[in-house]
């Protein structure tokens, strides 16, 4: 088990990597990153750089080793988790869906589904 002290280094430099990706330490990309349009990557990358909702679920040793950021359907990006938005579907004769209010082809560093009953 680290100590409290080894918790705050990871975490200094998991920030520092994260603020300054390519200057404090080496960054990859994966193919579905590099697919995203110039502005896209430009855009996903400066909501990433910015993150700061570490919370127990995506940083539960305090080490700020991961944190997300989605694509709206507007096209902008955020470290929000979308809301769930409930809507009628045609082709379901009324049923009720849940959507997202990303896009459907949203990317995000930790994906979420952009319908969740397959509608």
């Amino acid at each position: 088990m680290p100590t409290p002290e080894q918790i705050d280094t990871i975490r200094r430099l998991n920030d520092a990597a994260r603020t300054h990706p390519g200057l404090a330490s080496l960054a990859n990309v994966t193919m579905g990153f590099q697919a995203l349009s110039e502005l896209d990557r430009f855009a996903a990358l400066f909501a990433i750089t910015r993150f700061t909702k570490f919370d127990g679920d995506n940083a539960p040793y305090g080490e700020h080793d991961f944190g997300a950021v989605y694509k709206l359907a507007s096209g902008a990006w955020t470290q929000d988790r979308p809301t769930m938005q409930r809507r009628s579907c045609r082709r379901c004769s009324g049923r009720s869906t849940i959507t997202t209010r990303a896009s459907p082809t949203a990317v995000t560093l930790r994906g979420i589904p952009s319908r969740l009953n397959g509608c």
